[in-house]
């Protein structure tokens, strides 16, 4: 029988500073948001050569998760090419169509604009995220909002859809010099 609602889970690594957060972060995804279900692509990116993500890492893999290689160029390029491989990898799941959740572990703001892609193509997107590096921006573009707290064991849910606001999939900017609005 084929499963046409598949889940994604894709972790920006960067995000999550503490191992006891991460341990929070699974627990969440596996208990509140599958359920018991496995996703069918479960990955976290980030730059796994370096030795202090050791213990990270072996918790993601004993939980199914693949660590995805991202290389390290040297300077600010690192943060960058996690952000892009995370985006890549989630953009192609749009072409298999049996895919319709998307779970991204992230607090950056700077994710807005996949998000828009994600549900302008109608997917459920839920953020999980350490609340001490949660972007509020990110609110009004997903589904469901998780946060976790690293001082205390408070989890935070929004209920699913609290922005019904966000309806259409285009996003627009007011030009700092003029009155006029332009399309991104």
């Amino acid at each position: 029988m084929k499963n046409d609602n598949l889940t994604a889970v894709l972790y920006d690594i960067e995000n999550i500073r503490e191992i006891s957060d991460l341990e929070k972060i699974i627990k969440i995804i596996n208990e509140d948001v599958l359920k018991g279900e496995q996703p069918h692509f479960n990955t976290a990116y980030t730059d796994w050569g370096n030795s202090r993500l050791n213990d990270k890492k072996r918790m993601l893999i004993a939980n199914g998760t693949i660590p995805h290689q991202v290389i390290s160029y040297g300077g600010n390029i690192q943060k960058n090419a996690s952000d892009i491989a995370l985006s890549v990898d989630a953009t192609s799941l749009l072409l298999d169509t049996d895919f319709k959740r998307f779970v991204i572990v992230t607090g950056d703001g700077g994710f807005i604009s996949l998000f828009s892609k994600l549900r302008q193509y109608k997917m459920e997107v839920i953020v999980v995220s350490v609340s001490e590096h949660f972007s509020n921006s990110i609110r009004p573009f997903v589904n469901k909002v998780y946060t976790v707290s690293s001082h205390s064991d408070n989890i935070t849910i929004e209920p699913e859809d609290a922005n019904t606001k966000f309806e259409n999939t285009s996003i627009c900017v007011k030009d700092s010099d003029s009155d006029s609005e332009e399309e991104e």
